[in-house]
């Protein structure tokens, strides 16, 4: 019934989410058939700051839903780092 087409593209600092999603439906009731076919197609795009690790970006589209894990270079800087003195 639900058949998803999923297409991603990743540039260096501009960074681009496309999607594309086709559905079709068939039903067949007595002596008639029906038949549904839907398309749609997503894209965005995203101008990123240059304290982003780009290489480490992860994006998932769940249940409509785009969701973009993006880590700075400064949150990496900001973690603590213990050093025995002797």
């Amino acid at each position: 019934k639900d058949k998803k087409d999923k297409d991603k593209d990743k540039k260096d600092k501009d960074k681009e989410k496309k999607d594309k999603k086709k559905e079709k439906f068939r039903e067949i009731k007595g002596s008639y058939l029906r038949r549904e076919f839907k398309s749609q197609n997503f894209y965005r795009a995203f101008i990123l700051p240059e304290d982003i690790l780009s290489e480490d970006i992860d994006a998932s589209f769940r249940n409509g839903v785009l969701r973009l894990n993006i880590l700075k270079t400064s949150a990496i800087a900001k973690q603590k780092h213990v050093i025995d003195i002797k």
